[in-house]
């Protein structure tokens, strides 16, 4: 009869089990991973530590760092991988590279201890590393750049005279750069390899942007814009008599630039490369000047242009259609860049205020299918990321403590931190 029992007992145990397992890969599927990375600050303490955080589950795994950390961290696009600041001061600012998934740690050598702290950062391939060292430690002249490969530990010369290389120079497969040097556009490989002079004799041009398959570069002459292709070593003319105020900007699908005029009002142009069409971006009812930034959003169907009234020193920006066919304003008082949704449908970006003597900011979105105007989020909020699938916008909430937040997919804004640390940085791990 016990038999009996403990027989059924047991059956009915694993069934319970079996359910328990069924409803939990249900619950799983259902909610997957959304996994934060964030650099956060124990004031307790006094000091650094970094958190794995999934939005879906609040349970937050606390890793120390290998190394003492002095200052912020600079984390890969895929939030894999970390450069941790080890040393500060004008002539000892040096670091190590730290894999978190594995534990791999990567030193400096000892010929390389004057290295700049405030131009190192990962490049898009999430495998090398950009800096650039102290050619006299005495004086703190900064001179060379150089890359350092992940996997291998290799450190290359990238260029001999010291330069700010921003993200869009790099090739589409991040193995060659285009570096601007007095006039000149010299191409060379990611390990310093092939270094090439792609300026005409007695011309001046600086880099735009590469083609989507790298066989050619676009280039801003002083009234021009021309494409170079290294298969033939050619310049050909795409726009002539037309002066630039900044770098024109390439859409992401690479059919368009925008452009800015370099005059005492500059205003917004779209050029499509394929016909040769250049647009005002403007309407009759709506002029935009006084440009200062221009970019694309990820589908390359909108141009957002910053601009800035003379007398005041609020920042406007607007959004457009390349074609010109919509031209909108955004809002005015936005304190920084907006940041795109993956699928090109929201915006969100903070704008400042004042509360009496009292600064501070809010974090707005807006749903452009929405026909609604931009919605507040939360005040005190700064740093809006989007996760990589769009359906989560996190930020830092302060003044006193910077706590992590999101909002939700249904809009509710929840926090992933302790109110009683700060959050210097963070990036959603893709």
């Amino acid at each position: 009869m016990q038999i009996k029992l403990i027989a059924r007992f047991s059956i009915l145990l694993s069934t319970l089990i079996l359910l328990f397992c069924f409803v939990a890969m249900v619950v799983g599927h259902a909610t997957p991973t959304m996994l934060i990375v964030a650099q956060i600050y124990s004031y307790i303490q006094d000091k650094h530590h970094l958190a794995l955080i999934d939005i879906n589950r609040h349970l937050p795994i606390r890793l120390n760092f290998p190394v003492n950390v002095l200052g912020n961290i600079s984390i890969s696009e895929d939030g894999r991988r970390m450069i941790l600041p080890t040393g500060a001061g004008l002539n000892q600012a040096v670091f190590v590279l730290w894999e978190v998934s594995t534990g791999k740690l990567i030193t400096m050598p000892d010929y390389y201890v004057n290295c700049s702290a405030s131009n190192w950062r990962w490049l898009q391939d999430n495998r090398h590393v950009l800096f650039q060292c102290r050619d006299n430690p005495q004086d703190g002249t900064i001179g060379g750049i150089y890359t350092m490969d992940f996997e291998t530990g290799d450190i290359y010369s990238l260029y001999r005279k010291p330069s700010v290389i921003a993200p869009y120079q790099w090739s589409p497969d991040n193995t060659r750069v285009g570096i601007n040097d007095d006039g000149k556009v010299y191409i060379v490989g990611v390990h310093g390899d092939n270094l090439t002079d792609i300026t005409p004799q007695g011309r001046r041009f600086t880099f735009v942007a590469w083609s989507a398959d790298g066989e050619s570069v676009l280039l801003r002459g002083l009234r021009s814009i021309e494409r170079y292709t290294f298969a033939t070593g050619e310049l050909d003319l795409i726009l002539d008599n037309f002066e630039t105020s900044i770098s024109p900007v390439l859409s992401p699908n690479g059919e368009s630039l925008a452009l800015v005029t370099n005059e005492r009002r500059p205003r917004p142009y779209s050029l499509n490369l394929t016909t040769g069409d250049l647009t005002p971006l403007e309407t009759t009812d709506l002029k935009i000047n006084n440009v200062s930034w221009v970019g694309w959003s990820p589908n390359s169907q909108w141009v957002v242009i910053r601009s800035s009234i003379e007398i005041e020193p609020n920042n406007f920006y607007y959004l457009t259609k390349p074609d010109a066919s919509v031209v909108m304003l955004m809002a005015e008082n936005i304190e920084t860049i907006p940041v795109w949704s993956a699928d090109s449908q929201r915006l969100s970006f903070t704008i400042f205020d004042t509360m009496d003597t009292t600064y501070y900011s809010e974090l707005m979105l807006w749903e452009l299918n929405s026909f609604l105007p931009p919605q507040r989020v939360a005040p005190y909020a700064s740093v809006p990321q989007w996760s990589p699938d769009g359906g989560y916008l996190a930020f830092i909430r302060y003044p006193q403590f910077q706590q992590l937040g999101y909002m939700t997919t249904i809009g509710d804004v929840r926090f992933l931190t302790n109110p009683n640390e700060s959050v210097v940085g963070f990036t959603f791990v893709k």
